[in-house]
């Protein structure tokens, strides 16, 4: 019996949680733990990968040490919505993503309700990663309020401000939310919160925002490349995208299970109707899996998406969307009458000035050369 015992007892030390990962008991030595695995010196080394790899699992026990401890961080207390945010992983599914938007909105209330002490500026780089998450999920969702309390934790933390705003107008500009009050407002308050900006390059930027100057980088835009492809329809037979020469294309790629494709399918569909006798064709390329046809038909009538499907239920391998390295959905390129790219990723306003601006150029002549 005594050996059993012990063996039954090497065995469960063997397999129980081992809580050596994190020591501390107050609030002092947890903020320095977590400190210490998080914050980087600009000269360390990079972790490893393993280190990596651990670092959700370490990060959910610190989080679970800390509320069975009942600690109070106080000023500190934003600490909790990193760890959180890192406990979370990098996962794609659903669920690690709303932990990390939920991480955020949490970092978000508590700066809103408490600020930030000076203290807090070794965290800059953690709050800029949460802030940048939490503006483009606002974004997607078209919560200009939370947008904006999203940037203004962002701009003032970025290594290069300039070129952030630069990236964050463009953003903005393509959903169309270029004027929207909240939003501009905050947009505003970022500005005037970076230190790295001179007064002069605050003022020119404040008059880029509210004054005539353009609210996207003077320097022209790289479009994307554009590679035709066809597959297979929804309905039978083969679609191309070589077939719409002629018409101004938008080819949609988007999927059923896309929470943000379906938000931005009543502006498609409401750009559709406005011009499709003027010339505009849609071309929507699903990334649903396999056997998925009779979701995609019933969301298609809910939605009014009566033009054309291809739909090879690859998934994100589907081969029309490897062509083109798409990664992530909804994704758009509007292609000319000649069959070049114009314009990728257009949503609401913008999306329905690009389409406008498109049909209103002069028709190739026939016979003209339409190149490839």
């Amino acid at each position: 019996m005594t050996s059993l015992a012990c063996l039954l007892t090497v065995a469960f030390v063997a397999l129980a949680p081992q809580d050596d990962t994190w020591s501390f008991t107050t609030p002092g030595e947890g903020l320095a733990a977590l400190e210490a695995r998080l914050v980087r010196a600009s000269d360390a080394p990079r972790p490893s990968v393993e280190s990596i790899r651990r670092r959700p699992a370490e990060l959910e026990a610190w989080v679970a040490r800390s509320r069975d401890l009942g600690l109070d961080y106080g000023s500190m207390g934003f600490v909790t919505a990193i760890a959180r945010y890192g406990s979370a992983g990098s996962g794609r599914d659903e669920a690690s993503t709303e932990r990390r938007r939920l991480a955020c909105v949490e970092l978000l209330d508590f700066v809103e309700s408490e600020g930030l002490p000076e203290s807090a500026e070794v965290w800059n780089d953690w709050i800029g990663r949460l802030a940048n998450l939490g503006f483009t999920a606002a974004l997607e969702a078209g919560d200009w309020k939370e947008a904006a309390r999203s940037v203004v934790l962002l701009l003032p933390r970025s290594r290069d401000p300039a070129r952030t705003l630069d990236r964050v107008l463009a953003r903005v500009e393509t959903v169309g939310a270029g004027k929207e009050p909240v939003l501009r407002a905050g947009l505003a308050s970022a500005i005037v919160a970076t230190n790295r900006f001179t007064l002069a390059e605050k003022d020119r930027q404040l008059l880029r925002l509210y004054g005539a100057a353009p609210a996207v980088p003077s320097k022209a835009v790289e479009l994307p490349t554009f590679t035709h492809f066809s597959g297979p329809a929804l309905d039978g037979g083969e679609l191309s995208t070589e077939a719409f020469r002629g018409k101004v294309l938008l080819v949609d790629y988007w999927a059923t299970w896309c929470g943000p494709c379906l938000r931005e399918m009543p502006n498609v569909v409401e750009a559709w109707r406005k011009y499709e006798d003027d010339g505009l064709a849609i071309l929507g390329v699903s990334l649903d899996r396999a056997n998925s046809e009779e979701t995609l038909r019933t969301t298609m009538a809910k939605y009014g998406m009566d033009w054309p499907q291809i739909y090879d239920g690859g998934y994100w391998q589907s081969r029309p969307a490897r062509v083109n390295g798409v990664r992530s959905i909804p994704a758009t390129f509007l292609l000319d009458r000649e069959g070049n790219v114009i314009g990728a990723n257009l949503r609401g306003a913008a999306l329905e000035r690009a389409i406008a601006k498109a049909l209103a150029a002069p028709t190739p002549a026939p016979g003209g050369s339409v190149g490839e």
